[in-house]
């Protein structure tokens, strides 16, 4: 009798027990594959609704796209403010990369919309956010602040553009102080450094 017929049965067994675990293996792949799939999906799910959430929030504000100036409607800055709260809250769930980075990014866009909203100086006196005497409040206090907050840069949040002097030799030394844009950037980088001293100052706390 060969060795094959002898061990035939545990041949059997042992074939089948790799197969169940290879069978076993692929199916915890899948599993996980899948679990991926649908958390990936989720994300951009979230991502698509901050972006509708933030648009809806600087329409709510500016119903006019021809208009420059944010208009003292008490409806309009409530609107615009929920929608920013919601935009904040949902920004909490979006936590995977590449969908976070992408969050960020035209959150950046959308804050320099509402800070362009913001900017005229009609909104500089108190006669903008006031109602005619003797009612005097107009504009939600609450939603004002929440809209003007969001238009600045986070406090906690390092700004990019904030480079090392090394960082802002390599950019003048490739296309930086190319063209006229760059002839004209040269001279002024060369005055801000005869006043300030090397680097230049930071685009949140101009000099």
């Amino acid at each position: 009798m060969s060795w094959i017929e002898t061990n035939w049965k545990t041949v059997l067994d042992t074939l089948t027990a790799v197969s169940t675990l290879v069978a076993l293996g692929a199916l915890v792949i899948t599993v996980f594959k899948n679990r991926s799939d649908e958390e990936t999906r989720k994300q951009q799910e979230l991502l698509e609704q901050c972006k509708r959430t933030l648009e809806w929030a600087y329409n709510a504000l500016m119903p006019d796209p021809k208009s420059e100036v944010a208009m003292a409607d008490r409806l309009n800055w409530l609107t615009a403010a929920r929608h920013i709260i919601a935009y904040q809250e949902l920004k909490k769930l979006v936590t995977k990369d590449p969908q976070s980075r992408i969050v960020e990014d035209f959150e950046e866009f959308w804050r320099h919309r509402f800070h362009l909203a913001l900017s005229s100086p009609t909104l500089s006196t108190y006669h903008y956010w006031a109602a005619p005497e003797p009612l005097l409040i107009n504009i939600h206090p609450t939603s004002a602040l929440v809209v003007v907050d969001f238009a600045g840069w986070p406090d906690e949040r390092p700004d990019p553009v904030d480079l090392p002097d090394r960082k802002i030799d390599l950019l003048k030394s490739r296309k930086g102080l190319k063209g006229n844009a760059g002839f004209g950037l040269k001279g002024y980088l060369q005055q801000i450094e005869l006043r300030h001293g090397k680097g230049t100052p930071s685009p949140r706390k101009p000099d």
